[in-house]
């Protein structure tokens, strides 16, 4: 909901009355007369900047700090407007444009400015500076183009300066605006990096024609991505040092990348270029990277390249996964960050370091998702895995003469048992061989057979465990089986003499198609299941599966909420989900249920009408399953159209039945959030904030909520909204107004950092560096910590030099 705009963000703040903060001072000396054979260009300087900061303040914006850098370059802009009595950003030359005239003074040619040309003479005489300063920041505020550079909030630092023209009627003013990137110090330092790896890496984009971000070409893709930032948590490294990017939407992801100039890139940044306490950044912001820039991938190749299986029974891709490049063989994974680069007609509109976010764990922090029924049944123990004994009887058959056995004989007979790993406790075998041959041979053979067994099982185990063995002629079985034959009269002699017969009249072939049958051991094992090496998750299956033949419904469901509790910790993958044998049918509804939310886990999958049809078949078997019926709505707030009235209110009032199930209420209220928050997501885009649907909603949601009032706790669970569906500028606006209060509350502080990592440019603002002020003298150690580990800020953040400075006195 980004792209709304800052007029929801108006109506957030305006329906509370939030306080706005007051960032400037006051100059009584500006309300003199601004006379032009006295006219102090130094003091109107002041007075812009603060008139402008007070216009950034009333907008709930971020305002400038004054910074020395832009200060001679903002004066004389001021005099060369002045001189062409033109007031204008463009120039000739070496100052043909803003960034050429920065990089002019030696800076990146990152920054912006803003103009004007004002009289400072009216009917009632000469203006005083205040006014001046004050007609100056009327000019601008009715300029879209001005609005929009400041609203931008993509630069903190500002120097202002002023000229008289020739005539001394009018006074020329220049205000550069820029941030830590401009002054660019560190530029010159990229020769000492390794050449084998930043030759053609650190400045490969002039080749393949990539630009610095413009705004018509960027300005789209926010639309379905207010979350934008996010997808940099899809890039890793595998195996083959190959680096991959992941996400588990195609079809959104398509709304982004659309053209074939669109695409992705990898930018490989070494922690070592910001984390010197002793030396600037090794960094050249006036490139559109920050480190090693690898090839681009675009929209077409990143379709072909696809790696993500088909899903489904319409054998659909749904996901993407695509290799983006090698990671070079030179660095250490460990000591780099990987930064996405979005690519929109070839302009480099996002360069996305990695980023965190701390929710304060407040009330609505958790997001929605399935719901599963883990609730087990009054008396019924909670499942842990136990290594269980247990006895398996199995045949092996003999070929003819055969006698010399290995493991790889007998193992396809013990997997198809298909129980999990076990360790063998002991052995019987009893061996049996067909009748033809003498006596002597047989025994001799049979006794060969049961020690091949046996050196099998001791090779492969111990010595110890076989504990008894038997061999014999098969004379039972032979004995019912010849029954039915021509030779049935051999039935009826003794062994001895059925054996002479055979032998004497060469019957042997003839009754092969019997003897064959007659060559085999059975073996007895008594057996521990083994759990030791990742050898749990099959076992645990196992026991499941058991428990469903078993009829052991409430057991089968023990067992499964601890493979769901495994699976969400990342202990269980793909056995524990799959390998379930759950049959269809009312009683079953609850377990079939809970598959289908371990499988949305474990392949990361978006709901969608495949998700939905299944549930929907649940429901249809047993609809008085209150989780069920919870999925199933929840399924349909995410894929119907809410824009149909009649339709959006059948939702609302199966939501507000839910509300008489056994059901968690919060969960419930986070459902009903979910459709609010679709309902205003749709209405504000396509019909304005005003609409009276989206106001019903956003006064459902503090209704939820219990927003009775501003303060800094409701703030903070509006904010736990926002954030947990990608709105982290709405979190961020939220909690802004509080982050820097004398008594501010630890959670809301912390939370209000780390959303500085995901809101564009606020890594680098004069903001941040005063929460992380206030966070240090609250808690060193915490403050540290948010620049180690994962829960941490890349350590591009240090191009903020106030950041910088903070964690080397105290963390270094």
């Amino acid at each position: 909901m980004k792209r709304i705009g800052f007029v929801l963000m108006f109506v957030i703040f305006v329906f509370g009355g939030m306080a706005q903060e007051k960032l400037s001072g006051e100059f009584h000396s500006s309300d003199q007369q601004a006379e032009p054979t006295h006219f102090d260009t130094e003091l109107l300087s002041k007075v812009v900047l603060q008139e402008l900061n007070m216009l950034m303040d009333s907008l709930g914006l971020e305002g400038f700090e004054k910074y020395d850098f832009w200060v001679p370059i903002a004066r004389d802009h001021a005099v060369e407007m002045a001189e062409n009595e033109i007031a204008t950003t463009e120039g000739k030359g070496k100052k043909k444009d803003i960034e050429s005239r920065i990089q002019y003074y030696g800076g990146s040619g990152v920054g912006d400015a803003i103009v004007m040309r004002e009289n400072i003479k009216n009917t009632d005489g000469y203006l005083t500076y205040r006014e001046i300063a004050r007609n100056i920041i009327i000019g601008w505020s009715s300029s879209v183009r001005t609005m929009r550079k400041l609203r931008e909030q993509q630069f903190f630092l500002a120097g202002v300066g002023s000229a008289l023209d020739e005539r001394q009627k009018k006074v020329y003013v220049s205000c550069m605006m820029g941030n830590y990137f401009t002054k660019n110090e560190g530029a010159d330092m990229i020769k000492e990096i390794d050449p084998k790896v930043s030759t053609g890496g650190l400045f490969p984009f002039w080749r393949w024609g990539i630009k610095h971000s413009e705004y018509l070409a960027c300005r789209n893709c926010t639309k379905y991505f207010p979350d934008i930032i996010d997808l940099q948590k899809g890039l890793s490294i595998n195996e083959k040092g190959e680096i991959i990017f992941k996400y588990n939407d195609l079809r959104r992801f398509q709304r982004l990348i659309r053209s074939k100039k669109d695409g992705l890139a990898v930018d490989i940044v070494r922690e070592s270029q910001f984390n010197n306490c002793n030396r600037p950044n090794i960094v050249d912001y006036s490139l559109v990277n920050r480190g090693i820039m690898l090839k681009p991938v675009y929209n077409k190749k990143l379709m072909k390249r696809n790696m993500a299986p088909p899903e489904g029974k319409r054998e659909r891709v749904k996901k993407l996964e695509v290799v983006l490049g090698e990671f070079p063989e030179e660095l250490n994974p460990e000591e780099t960050e990987l930064n996405l680069m979005i690519l929109q007609d070839k302009h480099v509109c996002y360069n996305l370091p990695p980023s965190f976010v701390f929710d304060a764990q407040y009330e609505y922090s958790q997001r929605i998702g399935l719901l599963p029924d883990t609730i087990v049944p009054e008396g019924v123990p909670t499942y842990e895995p136990v290594a269980t004994t247990n006895k398996l009887e199995f045949r092996i058959p003999f070929e003819r003469n055969k006698y010399t056995y290995k493991m790889e004989d007998i193992e396809p007979v013990i997997e198809a048992l298909n129980e999990p790993d076990f360790i063998i406790n002991k052995v019987h075998i009893a061996a049996y061989s067909s009748l033809e041959g003498s006596v002597e041979a047989n025994k001799e053979l049979q006794g060969k057979r049961a020690e091949s067994i046996i050196n099998t099982f001791r090779k492969n185990q111990n010595a110890n465990i076989i504990d008894s063995v038997t061999a014999e002629p098969n004379w039972e079985d032979f004995k019912k089986d010849v029954q039915e034959t021509k030779h049935k009269k051999l039935a009826d002699m003794s062994m001895d003499e059925a054996i002479k017969y055979i032998n004497d009249n060469n019957l042997a072939k003839k009754l092969e198609p019997i003897l064959e049958n007659h060559r085999y051991a059975d073996i007895t094992i008594w057996i521990t299941y083994d759990l030791t090496e990742g050898k749990e998750e099959y076992y645990v299956v196992d026991q499941f599966n058991k428990a469903i033949k078993k009829g052991d419904l409430a057991r089968a469901l023990s067992i499964q909420k601890f493979m769901y509790d495994q699976l969400v910790k990342g202990n269980y993958g793909e056995t524990a989900v799959e390998n379930m044998q759950i049959p269809d049918g009312k009683e079953y509804v609850g377990l079939n249920m809970n598959r289908i939310c371990m499988e949305k886990i474990l392949y990361d999958d978006v709901i969608d009408k495949s998700y939905r049809d299944k549930i929907k078949h649940l429901w249809e078997l047993d609809n008085e399953n209150p989780y069920v019926y919870y999925n199933y709505v929840y399924c349909r707030v995410l894929l119907e159209d809410v824009t149909n009235e009649y339709d959006r209110e059948i939702l609302q009032d199966e939501i507000s039945y839910l509300y008489d199930f056994d059901l968690r209420e919060d969960r419930l209220d986070l459902l009903n959030i979910e459709l609010q928050y679709k309902v205003m997501d749709i209405y504000a885009d396509s019909v304005g904030i005003d609409h009276p649907v989206v106001k019903k909603s956003l006064e459902m949601i503090k209704h939820i909520i219990n927003f009775d009032e501003v303060n800094w706790q409701n703030s903070l669970k509006l904010a736990a909204i926002y954030l947990n569906h990608g709105d982290y500028q709405y979190a961020f606006d939220l909690l802004k107004p509080y982050a820097l209060e004398d008594d501010v509350y630890p959670e809301l502080l912390f939370t209000y950092i780390s959303l500085c990592s995901k809101v564009e440019h606020q890594m680098h603002s004069n903001r941040l560096a005063k929460a992380l002020e206030k966070a240090q003298k609250m808690d060193n150690q915490r403050f540290c910590d948010m620049f180690r580990g994962n829960k941490a800020f890349p350590s591009q953040v240090f191009a903020n030099e106030r950041v910088k400075e903070l964690y080397c006195d105290y963390c270094k």
